[in-house]
């Protein structure tokens, strides 16, 4: 499973930089965590926690190390 979750990551944040997605409404804003984190996130606790995105947050930090923002940003 980490394989494929560092392979969801790696190709939405190319994707990411290759079309140029801004990230943030407010060009001078710098985000906390990133589209691809959390995208992939979003994508990971649909297919491998069966939509629990709490299980999902836990998993990436537990794992990868990574600094996520609470529930709500994916609302």
């Amino acid at each position: 499973m980490p394989e494929k979750v560092i392979a969801i990551y790696c190709f939405l944040d190319d994707f990411f930089v290759e079309t140029r997605h801004p990230g943030s409404i407010k060009p001078q804003a710098k985000p906390k965590v990133s589209d691809a984190i959390i995208l992939t996130t979003a994508i990971i606790s649909a297919r491998f926690f069966g939509g629990n995105q709490a299980s999902a947050m836990l998993y990436r930090a537990d794992k990868q190390g990574d600094i996520m923002l609470e529930k709500s940003t994916f609302n």
